[in-house]
């Protein structure tokens, strides 16, 4: 069992980390030209969703249904997932005033083992 998950658990966090890497790139971008902290994060984790996409449909997880149906349930999971990202940022960098790298870096390693589930059980299945 643990042989059969592990070769696609680790293409989907290279996959996932290509994308978060834009994510972070995009976050810091905008913070350096002076965009609050929770929309800079917001932003970049949209965008980095988009690549995500693209990377996991192709690279990880092969879906047997349309492209236009997989899209619908990838953007359900999105929504998810972009709302937690930003619930959990605020609360770590607003709550307990962590650095907006540690905050955005924190809520990534909470949200990465849910995305994985969606993706495998609803997105992409």
């Amino acid at each position: 069992m643990l042989s059969s998950w592990l070769p696609r658990f680790a293409r989907f966090l290279m996959g996932g980390g290509t994308a978060t890497a834009l994510h972070y790139g995009i976050m810091q971008t905008l913070l350096l030209h002076g965009m609050p902290p929770t929309p800079a994060a917001m932003t970049g984790a949209l965008t980095g969703a988009v690549v995500n996409y693209r990377l996991q449909r192709d690279m990880v997880f092969h879906p047997h249904r349309g492209q236009l149906a997989t899209m619908r349930r990838y953007l359900a999971a999105l929504g998810v997932g972009w709302l937690l990202n930003g619930f959990f940022f605020l609360l770590l960098h607003d709550g307990l005033h962590f650095a907006p790298l540690a905050a955005q870096a924190s809520t990534t390693l909470l949200l990465v083992f849910l995305n994985y589930w969606l993706f495998k059980r609803y997105v992409f299945s």
